[in-house]
């Protein structure tokens, strides 16, 4: 059994540390999807998470009434980018004897494999920011969030659809930890990434003043292409990831939430100005 530590800061991950389980299936209702767990091998093996530290919403979160879910995306650098899809073509490299077991078949190669979430920048747009989206859901059969959100007090908070918008406001800061596995559904694999937990370490500065630009219409293109999936698939793959039952070879994520509760910001004070 793999046991959970500190997170890692995506730029310090040692991609020849990295190892996958066998594929299980985790949702009894659909025996189709399976996944591996990833863990990670520094000295001794332990489940593997990243964080990302001070990253901005800069659209804030919308919410799916079709699949119970609320996503937004995050602002991260380049070379965190980088890093992200180094990760994801190592365990698809670690996954695809696993996958020619499952197929029983050899004829599946490396560019087979569904495409990553996450996109570069489109040369054609004026938007050049990395951006990484996020999804949260309910754990099956629950209404419990698989994502513990805390508060710049360190307070865990209960997202609902009423506020989340407050919750996650446009132009909020967050420190989040993810945790990445390999799924199959049907036959077609790849790597996702699910947030654990999210810590708010600033909220925007309210003002009196109305913007008439803060609603412009670039920013609606903007954040209709970025919640848009690609595909039908990648949607049903995240539908299919949020019913998931929880892992029952590693520690439960509550487990994992505990450990890293030391990630949560300290609690700021702002002065105001006359």
């Amino acid at each position: 059994m793999s046991t959970s530590v500190k997170p890692i800061k995506i730029s310090n991950v040692n991609y020849e540390q990295l190892t996958i389980s066998e594929l299980k299936a985790t949702n009894p209702s659909n025996p189709s999807y399976k996944r591996c767990f990833v863990n990670y091998k520094n000295g001794t093996s332990t489940q593997f998470n990243v964080k990302l530290m001070n990253v901005k919403f800069p659209f804030g979160i919308n919410y799916s009434e079709e699949y119970k879910t609320y996503k937004g995306s995050v602002v991260i650098s380049e070379n965190e980018y980088n890093s992200f899809i180094k990760i994801e073509e190592k365990l698809k490299e670690l996954a695809l004897p696993l996958v020619h077991k499952e197929l029983k078949s050899t004829t599946f190669t490396m560019d087979k494999y569904e495409e990553s979430i996450l996109k570069p920048p489109r040369e054609d747009s004026k938007y050049q920011d990395f951006l990484f989206p996020l999804k949260f859901g309910k754990d099956a059969n629950s209404d419990t969030f698989y994502t513990k959100i805390y508060n710049q007090e360190g307070q865990l908070i209960n997202m609902t659809t009423e506020n989340y918008l407050e919750v996650l406001p446009k132009g909020c800061v967050i420190n989040v930890v993810l945790s990445a596995s390999f799924y199959k559904l049907a036959k077609k694999f790849g790597v996702t990434w699910k947030p654990l937990a999210v810590y708010i370490v600033s909220l925007p500065v309210k003002t009196d003043s109305f913007d008439l630009n803060s609603d412009s219409e670039e920013d609606d293109t903007i954040v209709e292409n970025v919640v848009k999936s690609d595909n039908d698939s990648e949607e049903e793959i995240q539908n299919e990831h949020v019913e998931e039952t929880k892992q029952d070879d590693t520690d439960s994520d509550d487990d994992i939430i505990a450990k890293i509760s030391k990630m949560q910001p300290k609690k700021k004070t702002t002065k105001k100005m006359n």
